[in-house]
């Protein structure tokens, strides 16, 4: 009810007041803080026709059959029931039709639901319209007929009820909504009932023609309910002006006053409820042409209003608001909430949320043409088959939609057909994930592959309401296909709400075989380490290949291993592990695999043998007088794993880090903090698990002085120190000169300070050579503890990667 009903002046008003109210429309206020609103509003269709219907509806049992039904009007004089069934859907009946001639002097605005008349059943439909007549329709038998109650000198646009006079019952309150500049309509009128079945008329003057209507307590200094209305006049620049007025009856006399003015649109709706708890009592909604939607309270004896939304199209335009019910329809939220709609397909319930009032989009019309909507609301319980209120949207286009609260939730939407992938190729498969509800928030899928495919999607994407989001999701295939069906997973998950699907494909391969390919097709191994690179081996078809052999060309130094059996379908990796006597750089080599004695597959890659000394580094860095740091660095392409690396001051180990993994750009450093007087060579070992060296690195003496001041040396002592450590150079040096044959001319020891490392790899047959305390591993005291296996994890300074 209280909705702009549609003749052709009324019409032209509206199309002025807002034109280009055909567009789709926005929210633009910031509704503060969002909490959780709960909750959405589904949408059914249960009446279309091609007449326009004017918005008036009521919600009674007027047939007296123990069930409610729903009561609307039209524009050609109708009054049409819908009746709930047991399934819930609804049947449609015209009952009445006002006599006359379509035009001016027929048709109907608007009804209520009210027990009017002694001599019939249950309660009756007020209804009226152009012609001033207040028909109360009622059943009569089998038939339905209607008895006129008053007539008004114009026209009835808005019909409410409510007990306002000391009659007996409730009365009947209506306007007109005639705003001419001619012969304005400045009175509220009511009937009220006199004696038996008869009724009088009753008018009270009001600033300007009535709009509409609600009666109800909201004003705590005025004993009982009021009477609220809003007010449309024409100003002097050609446009309408209107306020809203509060009614009451003092002793007899009724008084107005103007509480809220529109200077430059028309309020057309007022409802009062309790919507707020940041306020004692009762609240109202008010709407405007002008697309705003207010919040209006009494506090101290003055109305305070304030925004809660304002409707715009997306080019900034506003669009007008009309359609207001107030009711429980959120059963998660306490109290009242009102439906609000207007020249458009949307209908927006305001709800407190967090403290504040705010709009959420409730319900939007699936329509191809967004036309001129006239829509009428009402709040009430229509069905059982849902629990609690629905809502009921009534539309100038002819059809009605009764809406019906939902949880909140999320739906994956994928076309039903099959995809076919075939092999080298890919398909591309649209996704629709639909929130229902306040959802807000990061979208995660999870989807699940299989091996032989890769599949991509849109990353970090967001859920924004009620909007649906749409993306495509590609799915290649990675290597050889097998011919069969697969179902891929597809999971949505919004906050704690998750929704899932699948993906129907279906894989067209070349044959079935057993194909081997790299990823990629070249690679690093490293000698004397337990390294390798790994080659992918697939199965198309349906065969279990149970034993495999493996030949690699040109294999001087290579060794191959496969895991088995390996099963159609899924994947197993193949090493290649480089073994003493490789010999470095790169080759190309092909890999055969063979099954019970005939070659099936193979596969060509490149490869590149190093050692891993050539991309090692150690260097140490003298902090203060007392602290040193020791890095190794790994400026390797590829990770190597299980490797073992300790730091050795003389023979005392200040750090170690036991089956690591080195990364590019790895960093594995250890401070290094002397005692008072300690000295000694810097020593960096690099092995793998199984004890076989691989790099070692002198990185030279460091030192700190005796009285650990200055970090220098007495100077006597320094000169002693050098002068018998040359003396013993020169001692060994003369006779590693007589007993191999050779000079080790560059072994050198570093000053103390900043040092880079000298690299010494030893053969293979790991001798140790101790001479000038700088080359080979460690005195053997230190090499009975390296037979042992390894030791847990342990480290003295920091860990990889750290400084």
């Amino acid at each position: 009810m209280g909705d702009l009903r549609s003749d052709r002046s009324l019409l032209a008003f509206a199309l002025l007041a807002g034109i280009v109210l055909i567009l789709p429309v926005q929210l633009a206020a910031d509704h503060g803080t969002r909490g959780e609103v709960g909750g959405y509003m589904k949408g059914e269709l249960i009446y279309n026709s091609t007449r326009s219907l004017s918005g008036g509806l009521g919600v009674g049992d007027v047939d007296d059959d123990g069930e409610v039904e729903v009561i609307f009007c039209d524009f050609e004089g109708n009054v049409v029931m819908l009746e709930a069934s047991q399934d819930g859907s609804f049947r449609a009946g015209k009952i009445w039709q006002e006599g006359g001639e379509p035009g001016t002097d027929k048709g109907l605005f608007d009804l209520v639901i009210m027990d009017a008349l002694s001599t019939s059943d249950g309660p009756e439909i007020l209804v009226g319209g152009y012609s001033g007549k207040l028909y109360a329709v009622h059943k009569n038998g089998e038939d339905w007929t209607s008895t006129v109650l008053v007539r008004s000198p114009f026209r009835i646009f808005e019909i409410e009820l409510g007990d306002i006079d000391p009659a007996v019952g409730e009365e009947v309150l209506y306007g007109s909504m005639q705003n001419d500049q001619v012969t304005p309509d400045r009175y509220l009128r009511y009937v009220r009932r006199t004696a038996g079945d008869n009724y009088e008329q009753v008018e009270v003057p009001v600033p300007e023609a009535v709009k509409a209507i609600d009666v109800a307590d909201a004003d705590p200094d005025v004993e009982g309910e009021e009477i609220w209305i809003t007010t449309s006049a024409w100003n002097d620049k050609g446009g309408t002006e209107s306020t809203l007025v509060e009614l009451w009856n003092e002793g007899g006399t009724w008084k107005n006053r103007v509480m809220f003015t529109d200077p430059n649109n028309l309020l057309t709706n007022v409802k009062v409820g309790e919507l707020w708890s940041g306020h004692d009592g009762n609240e109202m909604v008010i709407t405007s042409l002008g697309g705003w939607c207010y919040l209006g309270y009494m506090e101290g004896g003055i109305l305070k209003v304030k925004p809660i939304f304002e409707a715009k199209t997306e080019t900034g335009s506003n669009f007008g608001l009309e359609g207001l019910a107030m009711g429980d329809i959120n059963p998660r939220h306490p109290g009242d909430e009102a439906l609000v709609t207007g020249y458009y397909n949307r209908v927006y319930q305001v709800v407190e949320v967090s403290g504040e009032v705010i709009a959420d989009l409730a319900w939007e019309k699936d329509s191809e043409e967004m036309k001129l909507e006239l829509s009428g609301v009402e709040i009430a319980d229509v069905t059982a088959v849902h629990p609690g209120n629905e809502g009921l949207i009534a539309s100038l286009q002819g059809w009605i939609e009764m809406l019906n609260y939902e949880q909140d939730g999320l739906s994956v939407s994928i076309p039903g057909q099959r995809f076919e992938l075939v092999q080298g190729g890919e398909v591309r498969v649209p996704l629709r994930i639909v929130p229902s509800g306040l959802l807000r928030g990061p979208l995660v899928l999870e989807i699940e592959t299989d091996p032989s495919i890769n599949v991509m999607y849109p990353t970090g994407l967001n859920i924004d309401d009620h909007d649906p989001l749409d993306l495509m999701v590609v799915i290649e295939a990675k290597g050889p296909l097998s011919n069969r069906d697969i179902d891929i997973g597809v999971q949505a998950k919004v906050g704690t709400y998750t929704d899932q699907g699948t993906i129907r494909l279906s894989l067209e391969g070349s044959g079935s075989s057993l194909t081997l390919f790299t990823e990629p097709a070249s690679g690093v191994v490293y000698t004397a380490l337990g390294s390798h690179l790994r080659v992918r081996v697939g199965i198309l078809g349906g065969e279990e290949y149970d034993a495999l052999d493996l030949e690699v060309s040109d294999s001087e130094g290579l060794l191959t291993s496969v895991n088995t059996p390996i099963v159609p379908g899924e994947d197993e990796y193949m090493t290649i592990l480089p073994i003493k006597g490789v010999s470095l750089g790169m080759r190309s080599v092909t890999v055969t695999a063979s099954y019970a004695g005939v070659a099936v597959s193979e596969a060509d890659f490149i490869i590149e043998v190093r050692k891993l000394s050539d991309d090692l580094d150690a260097v140490v860095t003298r902090i203060d007088d007392q602290r040193f740091i020791a890095r190794l660095l790994y400026n390797g392409s590829v990770p190597v794993n299980h490797v073992s690396v300790e730091f050795m001051l003389g023979s005392k180990k200040v750090g170690s880090f036991d089956d690591v993994t080195l990364g590019p750009r790895s960093n594995l450093s250890i401070d290094i903090l002397l005692d008072k007087g300690e000295t000694g060579i810097l020593t960096v070992f690099i092995d793998d698990l199984g004890q076989e060296e691989i790099a070692t690195y002198n990185l030279g003496l460091i030192g700190r002085s005796s009285d650990g001041k200055s970090g220098k040396m007495d100077m006597f002592w320094v000169i002693v120190g050098v002068l018998l450590v040359l003396i013993a150079l020169v001692f060994v040096g003369v006779a590693l000169m007589y007993s191999r044959g050779t000079s080790d001319s560059d072994a050198r020891i570093d000053r103390i300070g900043d040092y880079r490392g000298s690299r010494v790899n030893h053969p293979m047959n790991r001798e140790r050579t101790i001479a000038r305390g700088q080359m080979g591993r460690m005195p053997p005291e230190r090499q009975a503890p390296r037979r042992a296996p390894p030791p847990p994890f342990r480290t003295q300074g920091r860990g990889p990667g750290g400084r």
